[in-house]
């Protein structure tokens, strides 16, 4: 029954997070307001972490299942993008080196921030 209510609470971030892109008509999709609304329920502690764990365990887990209707397509209109493949390629590279970057900075800024308030604690006890 918990694994429902996760599923229910990230269903209802999307659709408030579609509802949202539809009525600013920007162009950013409604499933990254979708998120942006489940990190702020989360940070909030409007939603405990450990009711939508389970739910989003398995959505990631059945990730490539979801991406495959895509890729599918993409394959099927290759012919439309033929022109522009070096330009793909070169927008995939770019991005994918700033995703391992901005991860990796944020890894390390969170270890920092951790051991300094693991510092802190251990020396308020002395």
């Amino acid at each position: 029954m918990k694994g429902l209510v996760g599923f229910l609470i990230i269903l209802l971030c999307l659709l408030a997070g579609n509802l949202v892109s539809g009525l600013l008509a920007l162009p950013i999709p409604g499933s990254i307001f979708g998120m942006v609304f489940l990190l702020a329920l989360l940070m909030t502690r409007a939603v405990r972490l450990e009711t939508v764990e389970p739910a989003a365990g398995l959505l990631v887990s059945l990730l490539i299942l979801l991406l495959i209707p895509g890729t599918v397509d993409i394959m099927a209109n290759f012919h439309k993008l033929a022109g522009a493949v070096p330009q793909l390629v070169l927008i995939v590279v770019v991005s994918t080196a700033l995703v391992i970057l901005v991860t990796g900075r944020t890894a390390q800024s969170l270890i920092r921030l951790k051991e300094k308030k693991n510092k802190e604690a251990g020396d308020g006890d002395a």
